[in-house]
């Protein structure tokens, strides 16, 4: 048998390709990992972890759910700070903004940045792209959304 040619002459279908496991595995991975990012940007509370957190005021680097917002006002006013100390930035989350991720390794140095159109896709970036072996990240808001 010869590359490109069935067995049979006349079998105007031929078989496809089997894909191998690890392969499907990774393809497998990826799509439900941009399946959970659709809802955009996971909140940043370790006990969280919830999708379509918004960037938020006095808390650097932070993008928190509804709840985690009301639950940090409650210890942070339990600690002397004003009421309502941490907001939703206002177009914190913008659908058309620019994003940047910035993939750091926690055990040494190295960065990576990559820009985004939307937070599914940099959520996407943050949680499937590994430049080093322990890889950190941070998403920041770089542009307004275009008029």
């Amino acid at each position: 048998m010869r590359w490109g040619l069935t067995e049979d002459a006349n079998d105007a279908r031929p078989k496809p390709p089997t894909v191998p496991a690890y392969l499907a595995q990774q393809a497998a991975e990826r799509a439900a990992a941009r399946a959970r990012c659709a809802a955009g940007i996971r909140c940043t509370e370790p006990a969280c972890l919830a999708y379509g957190a918004v960037k938020v005021t006095y808390l650097v680097d932070s993008w928190l759910c509804a709840g985690c917002i009301e639950a940090t006002n409650i210890r942070l006013e339990a600690a002397g700070h004003a009421p309502d100390t941490v907001r939703p930035v206002p177009g914190g989350t913008p659908e058309r903004g620019r994003y940047t991720v910035t993939l750091y390794n926690a055990i040494g140095k190295g960065a990576r940045l990559v820009q985004c159109s939307s937070p599914q896709r940099v959520q996407f970036i943050a949680e499937t792209v590994r430049p080093f072996n322990n890889t950190g990240y941070t998403i920041q808001v770089t542009a307004p959304p275009p008029n």
